[in-house]
């Protein structure tokens, strides 16, 4: 913990990967959007579709698909109305992990490896819903946990 606040405090963009389950509450949809619009603060790399399942969907893989299509109309918004650039965005898990050690591969998953390991700054990753695919990106690639915060 003292390491990302040390880090934080450090001037300069900070990257970052954004993981949401955007459909599941509104407040995700917030939190992409300032992300997209505070360029002078975050350099939002990627967007994961974080899966849910409740009463606003049928399994946990509705759930990401919900959220990933989600992520695209309201990064399409953003864009339309501030004209900021789109950043990628993924589909994440579609099940549950079965354990702790048990990862669930995903575009997401390889996604968080592929933009961590493609800089050699501190990539700073703001899971703001199911853990899933950023869990199952660090079992599957142990190598970036020193990447990131």
């Amino acid at each position: 913990m003292f390491r990302i606040q040390e880090e934080l405090r450090k001037p300069g963009i900070k990257r970052v990967i954004l993981d949401t389950d955007t459909y599941n509450e509104i407040d995700d949809q917030f939190a992409l959007s300032l992300a997209m619009l505070a360029q002078d603060k975050l350099n939002l790399v990627a967007v994961t579709a974080a899966p849910f399942h409740n009463d606003k969907s049928d399994s946990f893989a509705d759930g990401m698909e919900r959220s990933y299509r989600e992520i695209g109309i309201c990064t399409k918004l953003v864009q339309e109305s501030h004209g900021v650039a789109v950043p990628p965005y993924y589909r994440g898990s579609v099940e549950r992990m079965p354990d702790e050690d048990t990862p669930v591969n995903s575009e997401a998953a390889e996604a968080i490896y592929r933009h961590v390991m493609e800089s050699d700054e501190i990539t700073y990753i703001a899971a703001i819903g199911a853990i899933t695919n950023v869990s199952s990106a660090i079992l599957l690639h142990p190598e970036i946990k020193d990447k990131i915060a």
